[in-house]
């Protein structure tokens, strides 16, 4: 009884000890496994990692090239932060960008003054790690021929003429300001890029008149101020430009002529009164239909001043300076104000385009 008795005390603690392996044994393997599990939580997202390569701004869009470098994670999103005068973010989803592949994405630009753009990865409801990246200003992005913001004199890309100056205006920044009692202007040469397609092009420009003046007053009748003039001084005055009559916007193209001394001149008025010491937003397209003025972002009535056919102007194309504040003419007519954001466009334009441009100089 004693030996039977010693025997199956033996034995069950054979069995405890056999079940105790076990459970040691589970437990390591469990461990394993959560060890995996946790450390895979915790270094997903730091291998499922972007980079930004380059971001070209224009006026209109912005191009960001980003390449994920690493991990297979599925990217929900792309969240894009524009850091400028009046930072924004805009969400890319389904970006589609897999493991160690590079893509371009073009996103809506609603401010000024961009300094850099940053970019987090999004997987689900876990946010990557973000990267910033200085910009790069493209204008060819947006088909501009030419961006003046008067940040500097070296901005105009001209020259500054009878004391013209940049000055600090509490609303936008640094703006040109031109004085016609002193007859102010900026004088840029001709160059191919300031010759645009007669029907396919955008000239926008911010006013803001100062009263009074030698050709521009409240009282003023039939009185003109040249904002923004390409027109030769001889005729047939080839060219295009924007400028101001009797207080209100009238812009115009002039076509080549095959007839000498006979300009086909096709322009327009409007009648909504601008000549208020008040920031404006004016713009011309030309879209191969029609001429269309703006103003503040929106299409504006405005009346045909001749019976030219708007599909007789084929060729503006001159060798006339840009002129700025004036006709560069013998008929000069000087701007009295501030000129700011003046933007050329080799293209026409969409409204919606318009609207967007003005909202993010504004």
């Amino acid at each position: 009884m004693k030996k039977r008795g010693l025997s199956e005390v033996i034995t069950s603690l054979i069995i405890i000890l056999l079940v105790l392996v076990a459970i040691g044994i589970v437990w390591i393997v469990t461990k394993n496994i959560l060890n995996e599990s946790s450390e895979k939580i915790m270094i997903e997202p730091l291998t499922n990692d972007i980079k930004i390569d380059e971001a070209k701004v224009g006026l209109l869009t912005a191009n960001v090239k980003i390449t994920r470098t690493q991990g297979d994670a599925n990217m929900t999103s792309l969240k894009f932060v524009v850091n400028g005068k009046n930072p924004y973010t805009y969400e890319e989803k389904n970006p589609s960008l897999f493991q160690l592949e590079s893509k371009t994405y073009t996103i809506p630009i609603n401010t000024t003054d961009i300094t850099s753009i940053s970019v987090a990865p999004i997987f689900g409801k876990t946010i990557g790690i973000e990267k910033t990246k200085n910009i790069q200003l493209d204008y060819n992005t947006d088909s501009i021929s030419n961006y003046w913001n008067f940040n500097s004199e070296s901005n105009a890309k001209g020259a500054f003429m009878n004391g013209a100056k940049i000055i600090l205006d509490s609303e936008r920044g640094e703006v040109l300001s031109l004085d016609n009692n002193s007859q102010q202007w900026v004088n840029v040469l001709d160059e191919p890029t300031l010759n645009v397609p007669a029907q396919n092009f955008t000239l926008s420009v911010w006013i803001k008149t100062s009263f009074p003046g030698v050709h521009l007053t409240p009282t003023d009748t039939n009185t003109y101020a040249l904002i923004i003039s390409k027109f030769l001084d001889s005729s047939p005055h080839t060219g295009y430009g924007i400028w101001m009559q009797n207080g209100t916007m009238r812009i115009q193209i002039n076509n080549i002529s095959n007839n000498p001394g006979i300009s086909y001149n096709y322009n327009k008025f409007t009648n909504i009164y601008i000549n208020d010491s008040k920031w404006h937003f004016l713009a011309m397209v030309s879209n191969g239909t029609e001429l269309v003025p703006y103003i503040d972002g929106a299409e504006v009535i405005s009346t045909r001043v001749n019976n030219t056919a708007y599909s007789s102007i084929t060729n503006i194309s001159n060798s006339a300076p840009f002129c700025i504040g004036q006709r560069c003419s013998s008929r000069k007519y000087y701007f009295n104000g501030s000129i700011d954001d003046i933007s050329l466009f080799s293209r026409a334009l969409t409204p919606q385009e318009i609207q967007q441009l003005y909202n993010s100089q504004k």
